[in-house]
This record gives C-alpha cells, structure tokens and sequence, in this order.
C-alpha cells in the first residue's frame, strides 16, 4: 500500500529519479519491496529510456537492481505460461 501511493507519486518523473544521485540509492533499495506488478509498471513507464539509463552513472545501477529483481517475476511467469500451454496443448491431444 506505501509502495503503490510512493509510485503514483513518480508518477511521470521515473527517469529523473533513476538519474539522481540520491533518489537512485533510494530507488535501488525500494526494488526489492516491490511486487510483481509494481516492478512491470515501474519498468515500463522507463521504456525507452533504458540505453541512456544503462550509461548513466546512477541511472545504470537502477536498471542492473532491476533487472536483478525481475528475474524471479520472469521465472514465474514463463513457469505458469508454460504450465498453461502444457494443459492446452493436453486436453487438445485428449480429443483428437
């Protein structure tokens, strides 16, 4: 809940935050409270911005603490699309 009223608050400034010495630091350690949907969100309103974040001196350190914590938001997500193909592909080979 302080996450997400935290986010509507950057609402718009991400890439300026990322960029800011301080705000980065503060940024990098609210990545890992974030859940699933807040970390897609958040890392989609920096689409776009990613090769100018990745070569900026604070900025590259938010998109590595990110790309870190999205891992296992990936690894779920591709386990339970994977695990629905699985069951599609299944019931179709059950009626044919």
């Amino acid at each position: 809940m302080f996450l997400g009223a935290v986010f509507s608050e950057l609402s718009g400034k991400e890439k300026q935050l990322a960029t800011d010495p301080d705000c980065s630091n503060v940024l990098e350690r609210m990545a890992y409270s974030m859940d699933d949907f807040v970390k897609r969100v958040f890392m989609d309103r920096l689409a776009g911005s990613y090769e100018q974040l990745a070569r900026h001196r604070f900025g590259s350190h938010v998109v590595q603490t990110l790309l870190i914590v999205s891992r296992e938001t990936v690894d779920r997500e591709v386990r339970n699309y994977s695990t629905r193909y699985r069951s599609i592909v299944n019931r179709r080979l059950c009626f044919t």
